[in-house]
């Protein structure tokens, strides 16, 4: 490949990427969200109102792989006590994720929701970020309270399985 064909190949992967990165931009804005732009990094930076607590967003757009995403962590930092029962719950949890899933860091007591997609030789549309902006709020809401209530000792990992089986 000569230097001419890798800089036409890097100049095509840096528009697509600011293509993805922008299309995130006008969804966040006809959403009507407030969101921060780091726009050397192709990041946005935004906090969301939950149910119980706030969520933070970050989404990103990465040019190599081609890749963009959506990553949410828990604020709040797990005990010690409570690693094992937190990590059997998060288990549990991304056993019946369709998009996405919590990683949890035991060592630095971290748990992060992480979603991302690949978008090599595609258009990304304003519905896919919406949906993917909207399936990571409702799985963090929906679950940030049960890995705290876990973590503060207000619900055991028996509880949590039964009221998780009881709802199917």
């Amino acid at each position: 490949m000569t230097e001419a064909d890798k800089n036409l190949a890097e100049n095509r992967a840096q528009l697509s990427a600011e293509q993805t990165y922008n299309t995130f931009c006008e969804a966040l804005d006809a959403m009507g969200w407030k969101y921060k732009k780091l726009e050397e990094d192709l990041i946005i930076q935004c906090i969301v109102s939950g149910k119980d607590m706030p969520m933070e967003l970050v989404i990103y757009v990465r040019k190599a792989p081609k890749t963009f995403g959506i990553y949410s962590p828990l604020p709040f930092k797990i005990a010690e006590s409570k690693a094992v029962d937190v990590a059997v719950a998060v288990s549990m949890v991304n056993n019946r994720l369709i998009h996405g899933c919590f990683d949890y860091d035991w060592t630095y007591g971290e748990i992060i929701f992480r979603i991302q997609e690949f978008y090599e030789g595609m258009v990304v549309s304003g519905e896919v970020c919406k949906y993917l902006v909207d399936c990571a709020c409702q799985v963090v809401d929906r679950y940030n309270y049960i890995f705290l209530a876990i973590n503060e000792g207000m619900m055991t990992i028996a509880q949590f399985a039964e009221q998780r089986n009881s709802k199917e």
